[in-house]
């Protein structure tokens, strides 16, 4: 039964972004990058993380809908970084390059390894974006030595196709330095943030906007000219909103939020100096706000490093109106708690992660969290929140295998029900390890297990359409 279920059953309401205590993960370091919730409840998530019983950081790993980690799911270290959501696929940012990867959890062999690219030479990783198609525009800093095209040297910005090779048809950018994130607005422009001053040959502050073609927007000009923004988001009126830790030229202060006009000026009608503290000062090199949620009603969900705002306590997460002034609306409680790891002490919630169910997802670095209502100190690295519907909904029903014959010697054949097309498969050993994994292309598929040793394997599939189903086969 549903946590909201059992909880509404008990006479208990939940109320908006209170803790979800049905899903724990046990995750113990170090933190967790970008979340992909899928329509079947599980959780794909990118970081440095660490399970009972690991000896090595896993990049990449997926969880179940009750927090447990997937051992369906191959852990490695594929990712790290940012991931996208394409075409029944994922991107993952590997901290210097972009992979893509099956949602089996294997690598998709249709887009090449970027450094196998015999013009391309991975130095300072960046930011990526996908376009519908699968081409990336991956930022950064890296060297190509396209002599054919005249592109030989550093550059900042840089194409892909959707196979993973250089873009030959496509002019890549130089700026003097890195830039560390890009952002598409909706009318198909960029947003850059990094530790330049020159674009093109153009002076720029640190965050500037090019054309979707990737030449400078000069109608866009702002003075950050310390720090950089790592958050971005662009309002139904052209206004921006920008988190991070950064200076203004001729501002002392280091701002954490701000809101530009469309054509970079400081918007004065907001609270552009808003106060954010964090006291724990082993984890300063993250940024005080790290992700920007608009809600419909144009409050604002905003999480990072802090554990105060404007003086009041906020673990890594608070509500603000849409002029950015604190509210206590929602989020008035201690919020996520500190843990050490190697020496250092901190606590952050990197973002926050609106589900197809209706919850939110938040991950970062931390143990514990308490909503006001609900402290659980089990809580580690991502937690799940009720959301604007109080409550949690029945996730479908699951997938009737059929499976025959079953013992078997070898091979068996695996049906899915009628009218269900492709799915992800996954056999698991007596020993939780993954000894196949594929992709079902109709409804049918015949697996060849001569050569496994006896005993019981799990066969689980998840179809294109997110259901889940799961059949014990014995080989003799």
């Amino acid at each position: 039964m549903p946590a909201a279920l059992f909880a509404a059953g008990m006479g208990v309401a939940q109320q908006p972004f209170q803790l979800d205590a049905s899903f724990e993960t046990s995750i113990d370091t170090w933190y967790v990058t970008s979340v992909l919730t899928l329509p079947d409840g599980d959780v794909i998530i990118s970081g440095q993380v660490k399970f009972p019983g690991d000896l090595s950081f896993k990049a990449l790993a997926r969880l179940n809908p009750d927090g447990s980690q997937d051992l369906g799911f191959p852990t490695s270290g594929l990712g790290g970084g940012l991931l996208t959501a394409w075409n029944g696929k994922f991107y993952v940012g590997t901290g210097q390059t972009v992979r893509r990867i099956n949602m089996a959890g294997t690598l998709d062999t249709g887009f090449n390894e970027m450094n196998n690219d015999p013009f391309f030479s991975s130095l300072q990783g960046g930011g990526y974006h996908v376009f519908p198609d699968g081409r990336v525009l991956l930022s950064g800093s890296h060297f190509l030595s396209d002599t054919i095209h005249g592109f030989v040297g550093t550059y900042q910005l840089i194409w892909f196709t959707n196979t993973g090779s250089l873009d030959t048809t496509r002019q890549h950018r130089q700026a003097s330095s890195s830039i560390f994130q890009i952002k598409e607005q909706p009318d198909g422009k960029f947003l850059c943030a990094g530790s330049m001053n020159q674009y093109e040959g153009q002076p720029v502050g640190q965050l500037f906007r090019i054309h979707p073609d990737g030449e400078l927007d000069t109608t866009f000009n702002t003075t950050v000219d310390w720090g950089y923004p790592v958050s971005f988001h662009t309002l139904a009126d052209g206004r921006i909103l920008c988190g991070g830790a950064y200076k203004l030229l001729g501002d002392p202060d280091t701002l954490s939020l701000i809101r530009l006009l469309p054509n970079g000026d400081l918007d004065p009608t907001f609270n552009n100096h808003i106060q954010l503290t964090y006291s724990y000062g082993s984890w300063t090199n993250y940024a005080p706000i790290s992700d920007i949620h608009p809600l419909n009603d144009g409050r604002l969900i905003v999480t990072g490093s802090f554990d105060s705002v404007e003086g009041e306590v906020r673990g890594g997460i608070a509500l603000l109106d849409s002029s950015g002034y604190l509210l206590n609306d929602l989020f008035d409680s201690p919020g996520c708690g500190p843990f050490t790891y190697m020496g250092s002490t901190g606590a952050y919630i990197r973002g926050i992660v609106p589900a197809p169910d209706g919850s939110y997802y938040i991950h970062g670095g931390y143990h514990g969290y308490d909503d006001g209502t609900n402290s659980d100190p089990g809580q580690r690295m991502v937690s799940r929140l009720y959301g604007l519907n109080v409550g949690v909904p029945q996730l479908g029903q699951p997938l009737d295998l059929a499976v025959f014959p079953n013992p078997t010697h070898g091979q068996v054949q695996v049906r899915l029900p009628e009218g269900e097309q492709g799915a992800v498969l996954h056999v698991i050993d007596p020993q939780g390890r993954v000894v196949l994994a594929l992709e079902m292309a109709g409804n049918m598929h015949v697996l060849d297990l001569v050569g496994q040793a006896a005993g019981l394997y799990a066969v689980r599939v998840r179809s294109r359409q997110g259901r889940i189903g799961k059949v014990l086969v014995v080989v003799e």
